[in-house]
Formats: structure tokens, sequence, C-alpha cells
């Protein structure tokens, strides 16, 4: 009996004397994001959009973006970003010259094609060609530029299937360079493809197109922004994007990016405007009447961009910060149970009204002693709409290193466990 006196009054005093702990972490508060979808849904009228942010990859807003649907000249962004590869890796110039064929020259005298007129046996730089493409949406400069790097049409687009491999794109049906329907280009038909097919892909898959576009390729946009400008020495061009200043649809900020037209497509822009240093992609196909009023698709882009600006801005989680019911974690033989944790690098993202959600994706117990700033979780930005390609994630460290506890404190802590 003495003994047993003995014990329970040692464990009083340790059971004063030990720090504070919990019995469980503190769990998750979800702050629920609105939904990623406008409020009036049917005032953009096409068959399928979408608006991403290129940076974090957040689809903001969007309609049918996982239907395939032909894609027209939106097509020559993924042309154009194999050109400027193929400069930057030495083995085209942009003053290095292309002499144009017979076929070629005559298919840029179509007037029903967008063309900026090619003589057979001149040549002309790849900067023209280059311009001429996305200005212009020449298709004869294209596919001058696919033959002058792959030799041929055919041999050009296995290279684009490979670009649109690499980024992580797996829903697409390419089969001219330009976008073209097989019907204009029977010369050079791609084999096993029909006589009126054409490309095709996703309003996601475009702005995933789009989002590489204006994140890694500067010399696109810097053409794309043009309103007008020369081939050669004395044709003007003028820029088919009527977005752009002095144009019947300008909207503020925008410089890009392409547009496309064909009787399957419809009417389509892939845009991207940038405000307040942030920078936004939009993907508009086949826009409702968009064949006969030329602005239709422009009006139907600018809505969107709009929105979007109206009613997202963008949120930073500051380095070494804490985050609500983030904020402590209990650690195992810590002389302190309860150590604080903070994000261990900014993270910034789109969000409404500073609502977002988060959820844990990763969580890592770990035992004491231990190193300041060791992953304990992985966290994830929810998103309604989802992702373009990866979600956003980031760590939680530990703010602080954390000293074991001595053997009397964890004894005691023990004694504590058995009599709760």
């Amino acid at each position: 009996m003495k003994k047993l006196i003995t014990l329970l009054l040692v464990f009083n005093i340790l059971f004063i004397a030990l720090p504070s702990t919990t019995n469980a972490e503190e769990m998750l508060n979800n702050n629920i994001t609105e939904k990623s979808n406008l409020q009036n849904q049917d005032e953009i009228k096409a068959k399928a959009y979408i608006a991403a942010d290129p940076k974090t990859g957040q689809i903001l807003y969007g309609k049918n973006i996982n239907e395939m649907l032909p894609i027209a000249s939106m097509t020559k962004m993924i042309s154009m970003a194999i050109v400027i590869d193929k400069v930057r890796e030495h083995k085209l110039n942009w003053d290095d010259k292309i002499t144009i064929s017979e076929d070629l020259s005559n298919l840029s005298m179509q007037t029903e094609l967008s063309n900026v007129p090619l003589i057979a046996g001149a040549s002309y730089s790849v900067k023209d060609l280059f311009n001429a493409s996305i200005i212009e949406s020449a298709n004869a400069c294209v596919m001058a530029l696919a033959d002058k790097i792959a030799g041929n049409q055919q041999n050009f687009i296995e290279m684009m299937k490979e670009k649109l491999n690499s980024w992580n794109i797996k829903d697409y049906h390419i089969i001219t360079t330009t976008g073209l329907n097989n019907s204009f280009i029977s010369k050079w038909q791609y084999p096993g493809t029909s006589n009126d097919d054409e490309n095709k892909m996703t309003a996601k898959g475009m702005a995933i197109v789009a989002s590489h576009i204006v994140n890694d390729y500067p010399e696109f946009l810097e053409a794309s922004k043009q309103v007008t400008a020369l081939f050669g020495e004395n044709y003007q061009m003028t820029n088919w994007n009527m977005m752009l200043p002095s144009l019947p649809v300008y909207t503020k900020g925008v410089d890009g990016l392409k547009t496309g037209t064909t009787d399957k497509a419809g009417a389509c822009f892939a845009g991207t405007v940038k405000r307040n240093n942030w920078r936004i992609v939009t993907v508009i196909m086949n826009a409702e009447n968009g064949q006969i009023d030329k602005t239709a698709r422009f009006v139907e882009t600018k809505k969107l961009m709009e929105d979007v600006y109206k009613n997202y801005h963008l949120k930073t989680l500051n380095k070494n910060s804490t985050l609500k019911n983030y904020s402590k974690i209990n650690v195992k033989n810590a002389k302190y149970i309860q150590q604080p944790i903070v994000m261990q690098k900014n993270i910034t993202f789109a969000t409404k009204k500073d609502s977002y959600s988060l959820d844990i994706t990763k969580n890592k117990k770990i035992t004491a002693p231990t190193n300041k700033n060791t992953v304990v979780k992985t966290i994830e930005v929810k998103s309604d709409l989802g992702y373009l390609e990866k979600p956003i994630t980031f760590n939680l460290v530990t703010k602080n290193k954390i000293e074991k506890a001595n053997i009397f404190i964890r004894l005691g802590r023990e004694i504590k466990s058995l009599f709760s």
C-alpha cells in the first residue's frame, strides 16, 4: 500500500510539470470554394470554351472542355513552337532563306484561304514566313517552314505529335501542319485520312498549348501582338485578332494568340490577356454565328476575360507563415509535444473572394529529435474544375529544430497514458 501511494504521488507531480498536450492534431478547416462557373454560362455563346491561369494551371471557367472539336488555324501555335525550337537549337536561323515551290505558290494564291502571296522560285526569310504564319495566318508560309525543317509535311506532323506528347496532351488528332481541311491540300494529304478530315483537339488541350506558348515562347507573342506588319518589302499584313489596339473589339491587355476558322471548326480563337501582372489564357471553339458575324468569337472571348478579372484575383501564401488550423503538429518524444509548422515556400494561386479549399495529400509523422524545415505535410489547393496538368501542391515544414525530451519526461508521459 505504501508503494502504491508513493507511485501515485510521483505521477501527480509529473502530471502537473509536464508540457500540455492535445489528443489529436487540429482538424483541417475547409473554406469551400465558390463554384468555378460563370454566373450565366449561356452568356458565352460557343460550342466549348475555357479560361485558365497558365502559371498555376488552374481552370477558372469552362464548358465542354474535354470534347474533341476541330481547331482550324489554332494549330499554328504548335507549328510555330517547333520553328522557335529549331532556331534555339541553331538548326534554323531567322535570316535563312526558303525558296518557294510552284505548288506552294499556287496554294498561296487561293483567295478563299488565309495567305500572303508567295512567288514560285522566290526566297523569303524564316522570320518573314514565321510572322506571316501568325499575323496573317498564312497557310502556305507554315507549309514552307515545315518542308524546310522536316523535309516534308508528313515528317513535320510527326514532330507536332511529339511536341503534344511532351506537353502531356493525349487527346488530339493532327493530320495537317496548318489546320486546313484536307479538301484544300489533297496533294499533301496525310496517309490514312479522309478527303474532308482536319485537326481536332479539346478546349482543355488547346489551353495547355496556349499556356506553353505564353510561358515558354515569347517570340510568338512578339509576333501575335502586332496589329499590322510588312511581309517582304511591300505587302501589308493585318492581324486577324480583332482584340488588338485600334481594331473593332479592342480589349485592354490582349496581345495574342491565334484565330482559326473552317466550315467544321466554325470561328475559334485562342486568346491571352495580361492585367495587373496577371496573365490568363482563353479558348473559344465554334462561336455562335461566328461564320457570319466576324466579331463573334472576340466578343465571347472578351466576356470570358472580363468575368475572370471581375471575380478572381491572385492570392499568395508566404514562406514561413502559418496557416489557420495548420499551425501545429504533435511530435512524439519531443520536449514540447506541440510544435509549430510553416510554409516551405511562397505559393500563388487564383481564388474567388479569398475563398479556397485545401486538402492534405501526404501526412508524415515524425519523432524527436528532428531538424528545422523537416517536411511534415503536403497540401493541395483544390480547384472545382481541376487543372490543365498538375495540381498546385506545397509542403508544410517544422519551424524549429525539435529537441528530444529527457527520460523523466518521457517516463511521466508513459505513466500518464496508462492512467488515462
